[in-house]
């Protein structure tokens, strides 16, 4: 299936754009939400520690985050570049060049793809204990050169001679969400 085979009314409407993350820095999460949204996730948390209510929780999380990006109006990766801040929130769906260490280094650092020169390196770095997938895992090995893109929210700090993103979220973009309705299954053809 493609996108052509998505009819044309789904194309052009707004979807809510989940992130299936297979990358979550928790703590970053929660200390990123207003406190009425951190106690509204926690209240609403599921019950246990077994891998459903584990993901269960992971997606509510980067639901909340996603929804206090969206508040915040957090741009795009290229915009945050253009901002001249120190550190910059931002949300966006971006190549990542590919990170074989990723299996046996406990901190990893790759190159962020981008078509526009940025004056500086951009990279993309984390501890891989926050890694929650082996499916996460495989795509950000594989990176763009298997074919994958990562949607990421992160902070980006510019540095005197790089640009270095500090995740939050990392994962697959994600249209299969409650919020999309009956639409969700036409709307997944990635």
């Amino acid at each position: 299936m493609t996108v052509h085979d998505i009819p044309e009314r789904l194309r052009a409407e707004d979807k809510f754009h989940h992130i299936d993350m297979g990358f979550l820095n928790r703590r970053l999460c929660i200390g990123f939400l207003p406190p009425d949204v951190r106690r509204c996730f926690f209240e609403n948390q599921r019950p246990g520690t077994d891998h459903l209510a584990n993901f269960s929780n992971y997606h509510l999380l980067v639901t909340k985050v996603l929804d206090c990006c969206e508040d915040q109006d957090a741009p795009a990766l290229l915009k945050a570049l253009t901002r001249g801040k120190p550190r910059q929130l931002f949300r966006s769906t971006e190549c990542l060049a590919p990170c074989p260490h990723i299996y046996d280094s406990a901190r990893v650092c790759h190159d962020v793809e981008l078509d526009v020169d940025s004056g500086k390196p951009i990279f993309i770095a984390y501890h891989t204990s926050h890694i929650i997938s082996e499916t996460g895992k495989l795509v950000l090995s594989g990176g763009s050169s298997d074919g994958h893109v990562n949607s990421i929210i992160g902070l980006l700090h510019d540095k005197p001679n790089q640009f270095e993103i500090e995740p939050m979220i990392i994962g697959q973009p994600w249209f299969d969400h409650p919020r999309n309705g009956r639409d969700s299954a036409q709307l997944m053809w990635h």
